[in-house]
């Protein structure tokens, strides 16, 4: 089903798979007859899912006709990344960060067993997740690691990436693949929820980079994306077409979206 742009359907859970001790996969099934138009939908782009109530069992689409006898599904709505459509095996994978205080959707996911269904929207378009650049600065927390990860994979030979990385500690390392000529570090922090280093430490790998040449990239908690972009914008002076700054979630919040 298509509204506004969107492609919006329900997905059947094939496989859970715990990645790192913070990182969960759910791999789905995509239904033949959305192939031709999942070919227009980026990877590494945005999903919204639709959350389900504990204990509901029945997912409608938008305006689709149900039986009064049937429970009616109270949602809650959260944005995760596409870290993966396989158009040819017919998968969408997508990550969740499994943290102390689950949200709705790690919450769903760490109990998703094959069969398990979830309504999902994709928006269409296959507009460069990064405009093209010579030079890439990317920094993002736990929650950013998808999409970065599908940057990197995305970006051309011949270009040059710093990537700086914040999660919760070593085993939550996972391998980055790229074309590109990369520099990883990555960041230890086992309690997010009580504040973060990665603005702090962030400024020192901006501070001597030169606007137009470099692309900045940054995805994390609200408070460290309000510091860099402030940083760039009144202390480097930098114009916002050379960067962006997306905030994933905030302190005050329970849920996480990745």
């Amino acid at each position: 089903m298509e509204i506004n742009n969107k492609i919006i359907d329900i997905y059947t859970v094939k496989k859970q798979e715990l990645i790192t001790p913070h990182y969960l996969r759910i791999t789905f099934h995509i239904p033949e007859s959305l192939v031709e138009q999942l070919k227009s939908v980026k990877e590494g782009s945005n999903n919204k899912l639709f959350i389900p109530s504990q204990g509901t069992h029945n997912i409608h689409l938008p305006n689709e006709e149900k039986s009064s006898s049937v429970e009616e599904s109270i949602e809650q709505v959260r944005t995760y990344t596409n870290r993966k459509i396989d158009l040819f095996n017919r998968e969408l994978k997508i990550d969740f960060v499994l943290h102390e205080d689950y949200g709705p959707a790690s919450s769903w996911a760490s109990k998703a067993k094959p069969g398990d269904k979830l309504k999902v929207a994709m928006k269409q378009g296959i507009k460069p997740l990064v405009p093209k650049y010579d030079r890439y600065i990317l920094i993002g927390d736990h929650t950013a690691l998808p999409v970065i990860s599908c940057i990197l994979e995305q970006l051309p030979d011949g270009v040059k990436a710093e990537v700086l990385l914040e999660v919760y500690g070593a085993k939550d390392e996972i391998p980055l693949l790229s074309k590109t000529e990369t520099q990883i570090r990555w960041l230890h922090n086992p309690h997010p929820e009580k504040g973060s280093y990665l603005a702090s430490i962030s400024k020192t790998l901006l501070r001597d980079k030169k606007e137009n040449e470099t692309y900045i990239y940054i995805a994390a908690e609200y408070e460290t994306v309000n510091k860099l972009r402030d940083y760039l914008k009144n202390r480097l002076m930098w114009d916002s077409v050379n960067y962006a700054a997306v905030s994933y979630w905030t302190t005050t919040e329970s849920s996480l979206a990745n």
